[in-house]
């Protein structure tokens, strides 16, 4: 990210430690175990974990990776350190192409002190994507500002519309659209534009930015309807692959259960012409015996003439 101003002790050289002992006296031995990193200025320390601010983020940085090899407590594990989050940061929407960080520094500075100020890039192109994150110092000053621009218009140059702002959490670590890569003439344009202002009502630009709020309320409106019918057509369509899948499982079950019934009328079958075999066969060896028989008799009674 882009700092500016005093770059001492800013938020974004603060620590946030876990897996920390939670019993209490840990706070000057923490500062002076930090304190080799870098200059240290506020420690807190809660009930398993602590806060540490430095001087500036480079030592921050090294702390970080250090600190997270270090080891207080062997049922907790190594420190767990992290990047503290931020509750004073604004994320700031329908922003100019030609608007880069410095600027955007600049249109926020009367609301309050800043701490940092990024207008988020492709990462390819490195051209602004049309909005950016300003961090404030202080949460009550973040806040305040979103209550007054959400009655009020604010514009920035090179751009006719109002800008739009939500609180957020910055982490991205890009350094923005600084001022450096906006090109001579693009600039010179840019000047020649008004310095960020309210739109006052009443007066063209006014009805304008009015026109333009509008408008974006239009788009979030229908975008809101465009993701409701995405979402009904795809729940039809998962319920009409079930309904699909379930049909060709109950086909597939009534071919099964028929391929089992044929194949056991072919066994009745088969074994109803085995008994029918083993039956005549039976009758043909009973004709052979009384044959025989007969014979056999005769045979006798010319014996006996």
């Amino acid at each position: 990210m882009a700092t500016f101003g005093n770059d001492k002790f800013q938020k974004r050289a603060k620590l946030f430690v876990a897996n920390f002992p939670q019993e209490e006296g840990w706070e000057s031995q923490l500062r002076q175990m930090c304190s080799q990193f870098g200059e240290v200025g506020e420690v807190y320390v809660g009930k398993g974990f602590a806060f540490v601010t430095f001087d500036y983020r480079c030592n921050a940085e090294v702390a970080k990776m250090q600190l997270s090899k270090v080891v207080l407590d062997h049922s907790l594990g190594p420190l767990d350190v992290r990047w503290a989050a931020s509750n004073a940061c604004l994320e700031v929407h329908n922003l100019g192409p030609l608007v880069s960080n410095e600027v955007l520094l600049e249109a926020f500075l009367p609301f309050g002190e800043v701490e940092r100020a990024v207008v988020v890039v492709d990462a390819q192109a490195r051209k602004s994507k049309g909005y950016g994150y300003v961090e404030f110092v202080s949460h009550t000053v973040a806040s305040k500002v979103v209550a007054r621009l959400s009655n009020e218009h604010f514009i920035l140059p090179g751009a006719p519309w109002p800008v739009r702002v939500k609180l957020a959490q910055l982490t991205d670590d890009d350094v923005g659209l600084p001022e450096s890569r906006i090109k001579e003439w693009d600039r010179l344009k840019r000047e020649e534009d008004s310095a960020p202002h309210m739109a006052k009502a009443g007066t063209p630009e006014g009805s304008f930015a009015e026109k333009w709020v509008e408008l974006e309320k239009q788009k979030k409106e229908r975008m809101e309807e465009v993701e409701a019918w995405y979402a009904g057509q795809r729940e039809n369509l998962r319920k009409q692959q079930a309904a699909a899948t379930e049909a060709e499982r109950k086909k597939a079950a009534l071919a099964q259960q028929q391929a089992l019934r044929k194949q056991q009328e072919m066994e009745r079958q088969a074994m109803a012409m085995q008994q029918m075999q083993q039956e005549q066969r039976a009758m043909l060896m009973m004709q052979e015996q009384r044959m025989l028989a007969m014979q056999q008799e005769q045979a006798l009674k010319m014996q006996q003439e």
